[in-house]
Protein backbone atom coordinates (compact mmCIF):
# COMPACT_ATOMS: atom_id res chain seq x y z
CA UNK A 1 0.00 0.00 0.00
CA UNK A 2 1.28 3.42 -0.83
CA UNK A 3 0.80 6.54 1.27
CA UNK A 4 -2.09 7.80 -0.87
CA UNK A 5 -4.04 4.58 -0.28
CA UNK A 6 -3.30 4.68 3.44
CA UNK A 7 -4.42 8.33 3.71
CA UNK A 8 -7.72 7.38 2.06
CA UNK A 9 -8.51 4.85 4.77
CA UNK A 10 -10.39 5.56 7.97
CA UNK A 11 -8.56 5.41 11.31
CA UNK A 12 -10.44 2.23 12.25
CA UNK A 13 -9.24 0.56 9.04
CA UNK A 14 -5.66 1.67 9.67
CA UNK A 15 -5.83 0.32 13.22
CA UNK A 16 -7.02 -3.04 11.92
CA UNK A 17 -4.09 -3.17 9.48
CA UNK A 18 -1.68 -2.18 12.26
CA UNK A 19 -3.10 -4.93 14.46
CA UNK A 20 -2.46 -7.54 11.76
CA UNK A 21 1.11 -6.28 11.37
CA UNK A 22 1.64 -6.65 15.12
CA UNK A 23 2.25 -2.96 15.78
CA UNK A 24 2.03 -2.32 19.52
CA UNK A 25 -0.10 0.48 20.99
CA UNK A 26 -1.87 0.92 17.63
CA UNK A 27 -5.17 1.64 19.40
CA UNK A 28 -3.80 4.91 20.84
CA UNK A 29 -2.18 6.22 17.64
CA UNK A 30 -3.48 9.05 15.52
CA UNK A 31 -3.98 8.63 11.78
CA UNK A 32 -0.62 10.21 10.81
CA UNK A 33 1.25 8.01 13.30
CA UNK A 34 -0.47 4.88 12.00
CA UNK A 35 0.40 5.77 8.41
CA UNK A 36 4.06 6.35 9.31
CA UNK A 37 4.35 3.08 11.22
CA UNK A 38 2.67 1.15 8.41
CA UNK A 39 5.02 2.68 5.83
CA UNK A 40 8.04 1.69 7.94
CA UNK A 41 6.67 -1.81 8.42
CA UNK A 42 6.19 -2.22 4.68
CA UNK A 43 9.72 -1.00 3.99
CA UNK A 44 11.14 -3.69 6.25
CA UNK A 45 8.88 -6.39 4.86
CA UNK A 46 9.80 -5.57 1.27
CA UNK A 47 13.55 -5.51 1.82
CA UNK A 48 15.34 -7.66 -0.74
CA UNK A 49 17.27 -9.97 1.61
CA UNK A 50 18.09 -13.67 1.76
CA UNK A 51 17.70 -14.39 5.48
CA UNK A 52 15.58 -13.09 8.37
CA UNK A 53 18.58 -11.68 10.23
CA UNK A 54 19.40 -9.55 7.18
CA UNK A 55 15.85 -8.21 7.24
CA UNK A 56 16.34 -7.27 10.90
CA UNK A 57 19.60 -5.54 10.04
CA UNK A 58 17.85 -3.55 7.30
CA UNK A 59 15.16 -2.55 9.79
CA UNK A 60 17.70 -1.40 12.39
CA UNK A 61 19.74 0.54 9.87
CA UNK A 62 16.67 2.28 8.44
CA UNK A 63 15.60 3.39 11.93
CA UNK A 64 19.13 4.68 12.59
CA UNK A 65 19.20 6.59 9.30
CA UNK A 66 15.69 8.02 9.83
CA UNK A 67 16.65 9.17 13.33
CA UNK A 68 19.95 10.65 12.14
CA UNK A 69 18.23 12.60 9.37
CA UNK A 70 15.54 13.91 11.73
CA UNK A 71 18.02 15.00 14.39
CA UNK A 72 20.43 16.78 12.07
Amino acid sequence: MNEKVLKGKKVAELREIARTFGIEEYDHMKKAELIEYLKQTQKHALANVKTPHEQGTVAMISVFIDTFVVLT
